[in-house]
């Protein structure tokens, strides 16, 4: 049975990471779909907000810094999971120094390497995400990922594609796409 890989925001920057770092040892998967990737953010840190965290990371690396947004970001257009999402006591503002600042090395990282697929590979993209707008994410799809690649932008979608209200829509295009890729035959 193939493989196919899904990762979604920060999810994508694992994957990815991975990718960057263990070339020899790639991904066994037959196709990877990155859905709303959070591989550029909309406000990069400057260099003191990078080097403070690196200094908390390596002093305190389970000290937790503030990330902006967990709270105010609009993160899908269903006001039902917005409201869980905010009344969810293990959604918070604050991250571990060494994850954060591990976020902000791979990310640089990945705004600055030319990432080479050997499997097909979707992105996918919510047009009005605010968290990762898609004006960024084009064009880092566009000059900085190569090989059997598909960008697909989804009008009237946010972050998480996956709980919009048009969420259907985004996952029967998924599944059309990985049969297509890989040439499954359906019943």
């Amino acid at each position: 049975m193939p493989l196919v890989i899904y990762a979604h925001g920060t999810g994508c920057v694992n994957c990815l990471a991975h990718i960057l770092r263990r070339k020899k040892q790639p991904l066994d998967c037959q196709a990877m779909i990155l859905s709303t990737p959070s591989v550029c953010l909309k406000k990069r840190p400057n260099a003191v907000v990078f080097l403070v965290s690196r200094a908390f990371a390596n002093l305190s690396p389970h000290l937790r810094l503030p990330v902006d947004g967990n709270y105010s970001n609009r993160y899908t257009d269903d006001d039902n999971v917005i409201a869980e999402y905010r009344a969810d006591p293990l959604v918070h503002d604050r991250w571990p120094a060494r994850t954060l600042t591990l976020f902000l090395e791979v990310g640089y990282l990945l705004e600055t390497t030319v990432l080479e697929f050997s499997v097909p590979v979707m992105i996918q993209h919510g047009a009005d995400d605010e968290v990762t707008p898609i004006a960024i994410i084009s064009r880092w799809a566009q000059e900085r990922v190569k090989g059997d690649v598909t960008f697909k932008a989804w009008p009237k979608h946010y972050h998480e594609l996956h709980n919009d209200l048009g969420k259907e829509d985004v996952l029967n295009h998924a599944l059309d796409w990985i049969k297509q890729h890989l040439k499954i035959e359906t019943n």
